[in-house]
């Protein structure tokens, strides 16, 4: 096997568990909405939903470093040697914070608050990066990496929209825990904030697909 050969298996290992994991989430999120079953069982099923989402959150991070070394390979980006270098260094200190916010429940408003930052960085680098064939004329990459790399600044945004959509369900399901006259409000936390969740969920899948479909098909080569 190539070292070409490995690349593409990891990247399509890494797309597997991505959108794989990630039905599963969604197939649990789904059901823990089910006001009809009891709260232990709805916060069991939310807490295996967050636990399986930290497979998909790494195929995330790591998708970006092995995309940069498949198309540095194939000669596709005529950039710096050491982009590639660059791009598993960074990746690196990403996963530490996504696992960092893994460990701690995601509780520390720190971490939240880098995470936020740095996925609002990297879609401004995904989008310049997508546009670089148009802004300088010594890149020439073709337009279906542009595509891919635009995508992955879109799936940055989506990745900020479901932690948005997310935080109400949590403070819902506190409110169910007090019971009482706080239980209506929660359910209506939870209801709604799992429902814009899933429907970000979906615009992921679908972007995921997109870009699966133009590393294969690459449109124009």
């Amino acid at each position: 096997m190539s070292w070409h050969d490995f690349w593409v298996f990891v990247h399509i290992l890494l797309f597997v568990y991505w959108l794989g994991a990630d039905l599963g989430v969604l197939v649990l999120a789904r059901r823990a909405r089910d006001a009809a079953l009891p709260l232990e069982q709805r916060l069991l099923l939310l807490e295996m939903a967050m636990k399986i989402d930290l497979t998909p959150r790494v195929a995330f991070v790591l998708m970006l470093p092995v995309g940069i070394q498949l198309a540095t390979q194939l000669g596709l980006m005529g950039l710096s040697p050491w982009l590639p270098l660059a791009a598993w260094a960074v990746a690196g200190l990403w996963l530490l914070l996504v696992l960092r916010l893994a460990v701690t429940g995601g509780t520390d408003p720190t971490l939240h608050r880098l995470q936020t930052i740095w996925l609002m960085l990297l879609t401004l680098i995904m989008t310049m990066a997508a546009l670089l064939p148009w802004l300088l004329p010594g890149v020439d990459w073709p337009l279906w990496l542009s595509g891919k790399l635009a995508l992955y600044g879109l799936i940055c945004v989506t990745a900020l929209a479901i932690d948005i959509a997310f935080r109400p369900v949590a403070r819902g399901f506190a409110l169910l825990a007090q019971g009482g006259g706080a239980a209506g409000e929660g359910e209506s936390l939870v209801g709604s904030g799992l429902g814009i969740t899933i429907r970000v969920v979906l615009t992921l899948y679908a972007l995921l697909v997109m870009a699966a479909w133009l590393g294969i098909a690459k449109p124009g080569l």
